[in-house]
């Protein structure tokens, strides 16, 4: 839910812009500006002291703003836990949002700003963020969406995609490749799968409470009484866990995955700093109606646990499963003839054995980017966000090229990955541009 993680591109949350250059940067105020954000506008102000100790341990001072941003982001992160933090130097964002004092006396934002013409044309150009919508065997409805657009924007296409799963006897939503994004997205769509207008779904705690409810327009339809079952993933995250817990908390929807991971169940908005720097600040929580509690920190639970490679297959069998076990005369034939086709295929695409022991060293967490052995391959994200897969290059043991995933397209051309090795396990990440620049991350963890 956090505006800033909606509005970076995804290029970006893997390889990070091209480092940014500027002298002058005056550490001690930036971080001065970025303590008293904490102080007075963040959703836990206990956590202050932790932010204000990681801070001070910061003595030497960045090169250059990128690298400001860095340091910065992950001391917050260390010290709260929280990845909806994040600091950027962006001046164009600058210009955009006030500082954090003005933003509380004006009143904590009710909804996101407007998007921009050129976010909002990213946003059409990924058909916002529609991956697929189909129709699988024994007529269940399949739709894969990999980020929460804006609602003032994606309405249409949201209504269209609900349109071709509107005759469908169930419906399998896929979100483990959603990191989030815009949270006004999340009650649209949750309003489609519950059979009241009007009911609250869940709450954002700050000073006061928010109470968010389902659409008039669209609760109640067709969709309303349809099985629904998620997909989740470790990549799940923010307005996409939302989305999720909600409708599970409220009995509609059946999650089938893995657990979402880090539990982003705080609300962001972005404030301004100082010297052309800007901050993602959690302002609020967000709590189910339901179940009077969030997920935050712990991430949100599958009700069927399974690898996430295998979740949509476990789910479809769910599926026709649980509607031919409460069909009638009519109906029992075709389901258990779609649910014998789907058992055959699952058998045929059992995984072959992984030999991971090659791609272990590589493995492991370098600043705010980490490197993880998914489906018998490397993968690499940033600040949890999508999982690309690192494909390795011909004739050469420590250099990988990134994969976007399905239906996305690059901003620019891709950089290779390489790793630089030490006692045999991987020290140094390593993007190396098309230009011959090579911008390094030091190995922080496992």
């Amino acid at each position: 839910m956090s505006h800033w993680i909606s509005r970076v591109l995804l290029l970006m949350l893997v390889a990070g812009a091209s480092v940014a250059r500027a002298d002058n940067i005056d550490f001690s105020e930036l971080k001065a500006a970025l303590i008293h954000a904490v102080e007075v506008g963040y959703i836990d102000p206990t956590r202050a002291g932790a932010v204000r100790e990681k801070l001070d341990a910061l003595t030497v001072s960045p090169a250059n703003p990128d690298q400001a941003s860095a340091m910065l982001t992950n001391a917050l992160r260390d010290a709260t836990g929280d990845f909806h933090f994040s600091v950027r130097h962006d001046p164009t964002w600058f210009e955009r949002v006030t500082g954090v004092d003005e933003m509380l006396a004006q009143g904590l934002p009710e909804e996101q700003p407007e998007s921009t013409a050129e976010e909002a044309a990213q946003q059409r150009q990924e058909n916002y963020y529609f991956r697929q919508a189909s129709i699988l065997s024994g007529n269940i409805g399949y739709l894969r969406l990999d980020r929460m657009p804006d609602i003032r924007l994606a309405g249409d296409t949201l209504a269209a995609a609900m349109a071709w799963l509107a005759h469908s006897d169930a419906v399998i939503l896929d979100l483990r490749f959603n990191p989030g994004g815009i949270g006004g997205f999340t009650p649209a769509l949750a309003s489609y799968f519950m059979p009241e207008p009007d009911a609250e779904l869940f709450y954002r705690r700050t000073r006061s409470e928010r109470r968010v409810y389902t659409t008039d327009r669209h609760a109640g339809g067709v969709w309303s009484a349809k099985p629904l079952y998620i997909l989740i993933s470790d990549t799940t995250g923010s307005a996409a866990e939302n989305l999720a817990y909600t409708l599970q908390q409220h009995g509609r929807a059946t999650l089938v995955g893995e657990n979402s991971g880090r539990g982003g169940g705080h609300s962001a908005t972005m404030v301004r700093l100082v010297d052309g720097f800007v901050l993602a600040l959690p302002f609020a929580e967000v709590v189910n109606s339901a179940s009077g509690e969030g997920w935050h920190l712990r991430g949100v639970e599958p009700d069927l646990a399974t690898a996430p490679e295998a979740a949509l297959g476990e789910a479809h069998l769910l599926a026709l499963t649980n509607l031919l076990s409460g069909a009638g005369p009519e109906d029992q034939a075709r389901w258990r003839t779609a649910l014998q086709q789907v058992q055959a295929e699952s058998q045929q695409r059992a995984a072959p054995a992984c030999d991971e022991d090659p791609l272990q060293p590589f493995t492991g967490t370098f600043g705010i980017r980490e490197v993880r052995i998914r489906e018998c391959r490397l993968a690499l994200r940033r600040d949890g966000g999508p999982w690309l897969i690192l494909e390795p290059i011909a004739g050469s043991q420590r250099r990988f090229q990134m994969t976007l995933p399905t239906g996305a397209v690059a901003a620019r051309p891709l950089p290779e990955v390489g790793f630089a090795l030490e006692a045999g396990i991987a020290a140094e990440l390593q993007f190396l541009h098309p230009d011959g620049s090579v911008e390094r991350n030091a190995r922080s963890g496992d």
